[in-house]
């Protein structure tokens, strides 16, 4: 029926109208109707429970309904006998429901990410006012990405694959380890949809003795000679004022080798103390004649490739930590990856792979560079809208005595970079 409803709950309702000339109104279902409800559906209540709960799960502490229940009667938003067994009970089952309804679930959170530090916020406030300034200029400037990377030879990406939930002989043997790694580095360059590129790509395959980390397969010296060559292919392509966008590995960070080391005598770091016009009250010890010292060096000591990028009329912008999703470069390996790992088989040999990764390199299309880049370039402008807001709200909160506590960003200079840890 197109109404819904049985032949004789039709005829039925018929026939009381041809008889009466008028109908009558039925009851709503109890389950279909609107009831008020113990606990109010209001957004103040969502944001209370809701900072409660990050609150608590940001400091590792569980949160169970009862916690809410307890929070909920402290702030007056549910009245409950505490003392009666039976009507905590059922306020507490009153919680559930709500907590339920309202979309919250118990257990681990996946896909959670670091909690950032306020001054790793600064950090990435900074990095974003200033490349979204530089984005946004009339003639934008050159964006150069660098960053690092590896593949071992058994790595896989057959995730797509298809297999029938019951068929358990067709789940693949795990390989016992994943075997000899490929570490490559290189460079990609914004320019319009026409002119991305692929710059400085070198590979090379690690010693016997390979580490966890595969950043320790990097050295600064081999950092340094890369960046030189990356500098000269730069001024071949007659790019000027170019932003060297990287992020915070020790050896992007080399300072000059006469900087002063924390493994030096107190006399030695005295003296450079001296030198840099650091003065102390009294007979400091070596620990704090070195905090001193290490906070000036970090402010107004460049690192070594910085030296090279402004000899060169070039500046360098170091990503905030724990943001790879600011490094576009990150979606061109994910990329390169995958093509390699989507080909592996039980018999694919180290050579094949390197074979394979050469070839994905090869064939990157400057298309991916582009859509790559420009991907995370308006992330960035969005997250640079965002904060614009986090601001004007400030200002309006302000002008109504009731502000908001906010830490300050610095404005959108390129000395900005040169102080940022």
């Amino acid at each position: 029926m197109l109404l819904g409803r049985g032949i004789k709950t039709v005829q039925s309702v018929w026939s009381e109208y041809c008889d009466q000339k008028e109908l009558t109104i039925a009851q709503t279902p109890s389950n279909k109707s609107s009831h008020v409800t113990r606990i109010p559906r209001s957004k103040a209540v969502m944001t209370l429970v809701l900072e409660f709960i990050r609150e608590h799960r940001l400091n590792r502490a569980s949160v169970v309904a009862k916690d809410v229940l307890a929070l909920l009667v402290e702030h007056k938003r549910m009245k409950v006998d505490m003392t009666n067994e039976k009507h905590r009970a059922a306020a507490l089952r009153v919680t559930q429901l709500f907590l339920a309804r309202c979309g919250f679930k118990r257990g681990t959170q996946k896909g959670v990410s670091y909690g950032i530090s306020a001054e790793l916020a600064v950090k990435r406030d900074r990095y974003i006012r200033y490349i979204s300034t530089q984005l946004q200029l009339s003639t934008p400037r050159t964006i150069v990405y660098i960053d690092e990377s590896y593949i071992h030879h058994h790595y896989s990406r057959h995730n797509n694959s298809i297999y029938h939930p019951d068929d358990t002989a067709s789940v693949p043997k795990k390989a016992k380890n994943k075997g000899r790694r490929l570490y490559f580095i290189a460079a990609i360059m914004s320019g319009g949809e026409s002119d991305p590129k692929l710059l400085g790509l070198e590979i090379f395959e690690g010693g016997n003795r390979q580490p966890k980390d595969y950043h320790a397969m990097f050295t600064s010296e081999f950092f340094l000679e890369w960046f030189a060559d990356l500098l000269d292919e730069i001024d071949k392509l007659q790019k000027y004022g170019v932003i060297f966008a990287m992020d915070n590995a020790k050896y992007h960070r080399t300072k000059p080798p006469d900087t002063p080391r924390g493994s030096m005598k107190k006399s030695d770091l005295m003296a450079a103390c001296k030198d840099y016009g650091l003065d102390f009250d009294g007979v400091p010890t070596k620990p704090v004649v070195w905090a001193s010292l290490k906070d000036f060096i970090s402010r107004n000591i460049p690192a070594e490739v910085e030296k090279m990028a402004t000899e060169r009329g070039h500046v360098v912008a170091w990503t905030p930590p724990y943001h790879s999703d600011l490094q576009p470069i990150e979606l061109i390996w994910s990329d390169v990856k995958g093509k390699v790992g989507r080909q592996y088989t039980a018999t694919t040999s180290f050579e094949d792979v390197r074979r394979r990764l050469d070839s994905a390199f090869d064939e990157l299309p400057s298309r991916t560079i582009y859509n790559c880049i420009t991907h995370t370039e308006n992330m960035v402008k969005e997250m640079n809208k965002y904060l614009e807001q986090l601001d004007e709200a400030d200002d309006d909160a302000e002008e109504s005595g009731d502000a908001l506590s906010s830490d300050e960003v610095s404005d959108n200079s390129e000395s900005d970079f040169k102080n940022i840890e």
